[in-house]
């Protein structure tokens, strides 16, 4: 019984230190970013501009970003919202309207006061779309009146929510609830209602969170739920749902419309400035570092690009090299750099490809993969003949010195002989090549070499290459051969293209046939120059047709229900009977009919599947029709003899 009160506590106490840990993203809404946002408001903000709407987003957006607005087009636009204003037509509009002209700082009042005493009647209709009761709650709001009998407003939203709770119904309820007050005033509802909005919330691939309709939407359910906030109401929004709203909103900063930008920003600042606000980690620039610059900057602060104390000291737990798993430091304090927020790793590390790991002090965590770049120094390069029974082993080989050092004269070999080249490197390289190019014909070859296992006497840390060229199998003709030694990686900084000399091939006048089977020391790829042999493509023969005998007998197979049904109606003596024929009724059922008919027939002859559906449908309800109405007629007919 103890061992499971101490379980139930540890369970609780693992919960709480979630509830508390801060999320973490990687990226933030930058500088570059807030530029392009400029130039997208500021195209709005033309007095000819009669869209009031797009008037209220640039104007709202360039305050949102802390920018002024161009005060030689303030009064221009404030006559255009005088001009525009029109309260009868929507109360969305007049809300923006109201709203762009408190955001200019425009002269004088742009309402009349029949217009405010006018605004609480929609409160009493029963039909009023939420978002027109959003709105006018808005307008009181920001002309600074009292709303009258904000606990009958609350019921009617309540009410209204009941028939219609859609999602962009109910972020405009939980505005209207923090405008309530929230928990401590009329806008109960708006809390009651939290938990429902967050569970509503897609997931994309496990790392976005976001509310069906798109950024609009996100955007109002988010910072509908996030103002209920200062009223008392407790949002239930985890730090995990935080940082994948925040990577959804991270993926829309291409947005290109000011209504997009709008919404974006208020998003984000909403966001950061409330209690679950995310915490990004990112790397100052590309995430490389050299031998010379060992330093990692790294950049910690919340969606917006603001610093955030809190988060020092950083650590980095680990640096993992990735080509073998190998941890190479642990729980290192990262130093921090003059700029607030901005810390440094130096990674004195081995050229190669890392894992770090970091963690803040609030908890917030975050890994990258980083590439150390360094020097490769290449101890000495060895070249020579060798017989093909040898074992690889040249009879006089040749040494030479990097980065100078070069044959002092043209190496002989001949089809029973082997060329081969042996380098040592300081440290393993994933690209090794040596290149012969065959000046006079056009000729490339170029042999992959591959790490010897142990090292070479006296140099008991190097990297050994080597690389055996067969010429009687691998060449494709005689003649003089630059050779070329090629040493390139993706983390080193002084890739080699070094040509060591000359060798002259003697394999006889034909060409070689390339061996199916090359040596396992080598790969190699021949490429020639000039135009590649024309490709001609053939159709595939058609099938062979049938005699016209069977298809004139399979025609007629085809047709002979139809003679069939014509010899039956001459023996029964069917016919037309005159005094029953109601043209009226008759000749349309049997145009439509035979309209049918020859759709049939286009159908086998030309039209598709769809084209004959587009068209059937007509014809075939107006036979439907008709032909119902004539047998009415017919049975009528026949029953008034009877009476």
């Amino acid at each position: 019984m103890y061992n499971f009160k101490q379980l139930i506590f540890g369970i609780l106490v693992l919960q709480t230190v979630c509830l508390l840990i801060q999320g973490s993203i990687t990226g933030y809404i930058d500088s570059t970013d807030k530029q392009k946002f400029l130039q997208i408001l500021s195209s709005t903000l033309d007095p000819t501009n009669d869209d009031i709407a797009s008037l209220y987003y640039g104007a709202k957006g360039l305050q949102t970003l802390k920018q002024e607005i161009n005060k030689a087009k303030i009064p221009e636009l404030c006559k255009t919202l005088k001009a525009k204003f029109s309260p009868s037509e929507s109360l969305e509009n007049a809300f923006f309207s109201l709203g762009t002209w408190n955001v200019l700082g425009c002269q004088g009042k742009l309402h009349e006061e029949k217009f405010i005493k006018d605004l609480p009647s929609i409160f009493n209709y029963e039909n009023t779309p939420i978002s027109d009761i959003r709105y006018a709650l808005e307008i009181h709001y920001l002309l600074k009146y009292q709303i009258p009998q904000p606990q009958n407003v609350a019921k009617a939203i309540v009410n209204r929510l009941k028939k219609d709770d859609s999602l962009s119904e109910l972020g405009h309820a939980l505005h209207a609830a923090a405008l309530l007050g929230g928990e401590k005033g009329n806008g109960k509802f708006g809390g009651e209602r939290a938990e429902e909005a967050i569970a509503r919330a897609d997931e994309l691939n496990g790392r976005l969170l976001q509310w069906e309709g798109g950024l609009s939407v996100t955007s109002l359910v988010l910072t509908g739920l996030l103002g209920l906030q200062p009223t008392g109401t407790q949002v239930p929004l985890t730090a995990a749902q935080a940082d994948k709203v925040a990577s959804y909103l991270l993926t829309r900063r291409t947005v290109p419309t000011a209504k997009g930008v709008l919404a974006l920003l208020e998003a984000a600042h909403a966001l950061a400035d409330s209690p679950f606000s995310p915490v990004s980690i990112t790397i100052k620039g590309p995430p490389v570092v050299t031998s010379d610059q060992p330093d990692l900057r790294v950049y910690v602060g919340d969606l917006l690009g603001r610093p955030i104390r809190a988060a020092a000291p950083v650590v980095a737990q680990s640096a993992t090299r990735l080509a073998d798993d190998v941890v190479v430091l642990a729980k290192q304090p990262l130093v921090p750099s003059s700029a607030q927020g901005e810390f440094k790793l130096p990674l004195k590390l081995d050229p190669s490809l890392y894992k770090i790991a970091l963690n803040t002090a609030n908890g917030a965590s975050a890994s990258f993969d980083v590439r150390v770049l360094g020097p490769v120094e290449v101890h000495w390069l060895e070249v020579g003949v060798s017989d093909a029974d040898g074992g690889g082993i040249p009879s006089q080989p040749h040494r030479i010195r990097y980065p100078s050092g070069k044959l002092q004269n043209r190496l002989q070999a001949d089809a029973g002989q082997r060329l081969v080249a042996r380098v040592a490197l300081s440290r393993p390289l994933h690209q090794v090549f040596m290149r012969l190019v065959h000046s006079e014909v056009g000729t490339e070859i170029v042999f992959v070499a591959e790490q010897e296992i142990g090292g070479a006497s006296g140099d008991k840390d190097a990297k050994i290459y080597k690389v055996e060229v067969n010429p009687g199998e691998e060449l494709a003709a005689s003649g003089v051969y630059d050779i070329e030694m090629i040493l390139g990686d993706t983390v080193i900084t002084n890739p080699v293209r070094w040509n060591i000399g000359q060798v002259e091939m003697h394999i006889g006048n034909a060409v070689a046939k390339p061996s199916k089977k090359l040596s396992s020391s080598a790969s190699s790829v021949i490429s020639r120059r000039g135009p590649k042999p024309e490709i001609q493509h053939q159709f595939r023969p058609k099938d062979r047709r049938p005699s016209a005998l069977v298809s004139y007998l399979f025609t007629g197979l085809t047709a002979a229900p139809w003679l069939v049904l014509l010899v039956l109606w001459v023996q029964v003596g069917a016919g037309i009977d005159t005094s029953k024929f109601h043209a009226t009724l008759a000749i349309p059922y049997h145009l439509s009919l035979a309209s049918v008919l020859g759709l049939y027939t286009l159908f086998w002859l030309k039209l598709d599947m769809f084209s004959t559906c587009a068209w059937l449908a007509p014809l075939g309800a107006i036979t439907l029709l008709t032909g119902h109405r004539l047998l009415v007629r017919l049975a009528a007919s026949k029953e008034k003899p009877e009476k």
